[in-house]
């Protein structure tokens, strides 16, 4: 704990001291400068007042660089607080290696002898660590140009290229390109695809239906020849047979070899085949063809 303190306080005692000669440096230069404003008076001579007025100039850009002396010293010693307080709390030893030796603790405490001495000692300090951080600063500048000029020659070759690279196989856009006269062709085109889609849905629907009222027609056929059947043998037990069957009109027996006519003929009626054989053949013929539609459908989507 007093390794600890004794290095807060020395470290502290030397921020305060620095800040102290640098307050004296820029009271007496403001001293100086208020000295000389006084003194001006309208001189006949023009080379003196030349002089004078160059000596003004001179200091008044001295109080400026003090003032900016000051406020990067001040900076400076803001992080050299942040950074001695870091290394105390992370490591409880470090007071130990930040004690002075007696010597410099006498100098630090020895009273003032002269303001000339102490501000020489302070000044050359001072300049040690101005031009370190002014090094540092140049070098920051001088690295972050060239980077920038690295980035504008790297933008300037991007924009000098006309076309991408050949491996790509993609061009440049034509600079009279309408992206927005393209997107709306491009939904033109969609809207036209969704009605050719419901239209291909609606007559899906349409011919299930036509397929199944062909396949109720045999069945149909075969109830009405099986009622047919059941009333010529009703009719066949009956005394008078032949007159019935001379009677019967040559018009019902068209009819009938019509139908079985129409029944061992099949027509497709999507692409107007016949067929004539079994109805599972023909059945297989029709659903082929909504088969396709539907796989035009999935590829259209």
């Amino acid at each position: 704990m007093d390794s600890k303190f004794q290095a807060h306080h020395t470290a502290l005692k030397i921020l305060r001291q620095r800040c102290e000669y640098l307050q004296q440096r820029l009271d007496s230069l403001e001293e100086e400068n208020y000295q000389l404003k006084m003194q001006k008076m309208p001189v006949r001579d023009s080379s003196y007042n030349n002089c004078l007025e160059e000596q003004i100039i001179l200091l008044n850009k001295q109080n400026n660089r003090m003032s900016h002396q000051i406020q990067m010293v001040t900076t400076e010693n803001q992080n050299l607080w942040s950074q001695l307080s870091i290394l105390m709390t992370g490591n409880d030893n470090l007071g130990n290696t930040l004690r002075v030796s007696a010597v410099q603790n006498n100098e630090f405490q020895a009273p003032n002898k002269s303001i000339d001495q102490v501000s020489t000692l302070l000044d050359d300090c001072s300049k040690e660590s101005l031009e370190e951080i002014s090094l540092k600063l140049l070098n920051g500048i001088i690295i972050g140009k060239t980077e920038l000029e690295s980035q504008y020659s790297q933008m300037i070759d991007l924009q000098k290229e006309s076309n991408f690279p050949d491996g790509k196989g993609f061009s440049r856009l034509p600079s009279n390109f309408d992206c927005s006269a393209t997107m709306s062709v491009f939904q033109v085109s969609i809207q036209k695809m969704k009605g050719f889609r419901d239209l291909l849905l609606q007559q899906k629907i349409d011919l299930s239906n036509a397929i199944t009222n062909i396949k109720a027609l045999p069945l149909n056929f075969a109830h009405k020849l099986k009622t047919d059947n059941i009333s010529h043998s009703k009719k066949i037990e009956e005394p008078k047979l032949d007159i019935y069957i001379d009677s019967v009109p040559s018009n019902s027996n068209k009819d009938l070899n019509a139908e079985q006519s129409s029944e061992s003929v099949k027509i497709c009626p999507m692409c107007a085949k016949s067929f004539t054989g079994s109805f599972s053949i023909f059945y297989d013929h029709v659903t082929s063809h909504f088969e396709d539609a539907n796989d035009v459908l999935h590829s259209g989507s």
